[in-house]
């Protein structure tokens, strides 16, 4: 049977338990901004991407969405920390749960925006789309009445293991 009995840690000779249950508070406000951060912006780059296809934006937040993903926190963590607290003391240096959050949001908010992007371009060649602009409705209308809910699904579930991933 499952005991989870993580027994005791070499360097502070506490139980692991007791660690990881000082430690989860302070890792679910960091994971809960950044995912906050990342939904606010994969909803307007994949929303914005989706809705100018083939402008410039979009190129733009094709090539900057391939950079974010390929970041690693490790790497942009200490490099947001010297920008923004050290050079510009926007944030404190210990403690900035916003600034973490920020920087763990990065790669995540550019692959969930380009998870958006994706369904809503396949669901506004599909006939019901045309179809409604055709009625008379707004191409803004229908791109958010029709499209966007439909396009809600992978979204969503990706952003769930993306917050799973961050509690980790």
């Amino acid at each position: 049977a499952v005991q989870l009995d993580f027994g005791k840690s070499i360097v502070t000779n506490r139980f692991v338990s007791d660690e990881m249950k000082d430690a989860f508070p302070e890792t679910l406000k960091i994971a809960l901004i950044s995912i906050l951060i990342s939904l606010f912006i994969s909803f307007l780059m994949g929303i914005y991407s989706a809705y100018y296809e083939k402008k410039f934006l979009d190129k733009f937040f094709f090539i900057l969405t391939s950079l974010m993903i390929v970041s690693p926190s490790f790497l942009l963590g200490p490099i947001l920390l010297l920008l923004f607290a050290v050079k510009f003391p926007l944030f404190p240096v210990s403690e900035s749960h916003l600034l973490a959050g920020f920087t763990l949001s990065i790669p995540f908010s550019a692959y969930s925006s380009r998870v958006l992007r994706a369904p809503l371009l396949e669901e506004r060649r599909k006939g019901y789309f045309i179809h409604s602009i055709e009625k008379g409705n707004s191409k803004i209308k229908s791109f958010f009445v029709h499209l966007f809910p439909n396009s809600l699904p992978p979204f969503i579930q990706i952003n769930g293991l993306q917050f799973g991933g961050l509690l980790t």
